[in-house]
């Protein structure tokens, strides 16, 4: 099998049947693909809505389980998944039109790689944009993909080697509520030095009111707090093992950047805020020779936070 594809599914009855029509409406066999689908303790119809297409195609498993979150979800569905390669979807969003058809003939004729990047569509146009950076098909290291200044923030519209995934025990981290794509792809980027980008608008974001990444508020930022603490110590674990110390240099400073920059959004958070939650040891790290892009951040950070904070706040208060 080519494909496993793993929606989490929480509380989205008005939206499933079209990420599932998308997914269906490929004109490839259903042999070639399978749906995981893991409902994370819905309490709407979004789970009978997924049976009706059981009856239909035999390639959907529905697994269900009490609510844990979309980290908990998607690392069940790895756990089922026996496609070549993963491939995340939300299921408010969809796929494009021949997006599986084109990933597999990649598959079958483009050279091996760990990571395979594709196109990310927001209201038609290119999020994530890598064309003027990268050529296509062509394999690159992860640190030369992270000093050009790429970063993705969403493991959606890429497509993972589940030998991969699973040889090297790459996991969306259970605890991490705020941030978790981000810190997948890193986490997938400090494995492998064999990553490829590859020309097909295969993601389409649709999204919705009031999902996670519209909402702001405090309690978002506690998550957010205790993420980058969980980040930190995870960072500790595998701070050894083969791979560049400078993706986790990244991968520190970016959890760190968003709480900073989500807080700026949020009522009733301030630096004092962030200050109380005694989070200096967090940033105070070295930073690798090898850290290019971001380089001149990561040292403000490391050296005043406070002024860190306020550029920041400069930022985002001409932005308005």
């Amino acid at each position: 099998m080519k494909l496993s594809i793993i929606i989490p599914i929480y509380n989205v009855e008005p939206y499933i049947a079209r990420c599932l029509d998308s997914i269906y409406k490929q004109n490839i066999s259903d042999n070639q693909f399978e749906v995981i689908c893991v409902n994370d303790g819905s309490l709407d119809n979004s789970s009978n809505i997924i049976k009706c297409y059981q009856t239909n195609h035999d390639n959907i498993l529905l697994i269900e389980q009490k609510n844990q979150g979309v980290s908990i979800a998607r690392n069940e569905g790895m756990k089922h998944a026996s496609g070549d390669v993963i491939i995340f979807v939300d299921p408010d969003d969809k796929l494009g039109d021949s997006a599986l058809s084109q990933a597999i003939s990649d598959i079958d004729n483009c050279v091996k790689a760990d990571i395979v990047i594709c196109n990310f569509i927001i209201e038609k146009k290119k999020i994530y944009d890598w064309n003027q950076l990268f050529k296509e098909n062509q394999l690159y290291e992860s640190i030369n993909i992270l000093n050009a200044g790429y970063l993705r923030g969403s493991v959606c519209g890429v497509c993972f080697d589940r030998e991969f995934i699973l040889s090297h025990k790459i996991m969306f981290l259970p605890s991490i509520k705020n941030g978790e794509d981000t810190n997948f792809m890193l986490q997938a980027m400090y494995y492998s030095n064999k990553v490829r980008f590859s020309d097909i608008n295969f993601y389409y974001v649709i999204g919705r009111e009031g999902s996670a990444s519209n909402s702001y508020s405090k309690e978002r930022i506690d998550c957010m707090l205790k993420s980058v603490g969980i980040i930190s110590d995870f960072i500790g674990k595998i701070e050894h093992n083969p791979g560049e110390k400078a993706i986790l240099n990244y991968m520190q400073y970016i959890s760190f950047s968003n709480l900073v920059n989500d807080s700026l959004k949020t009522k009733d958070v301030n630096f004092r805020y962030l200050k109380k939650s005694n989070i200096s040891g967090i940033y105070r790290y070295k930073i690798d020779s090898q850290v290019r892009f971001l380089r001149k951040k990561m040292q403000l950070l490391y050296l005043s936070f406070p002024l860190f904070y306020f550029l920041c706040w400069l930022k985002s208060y001409r932005n308005q």
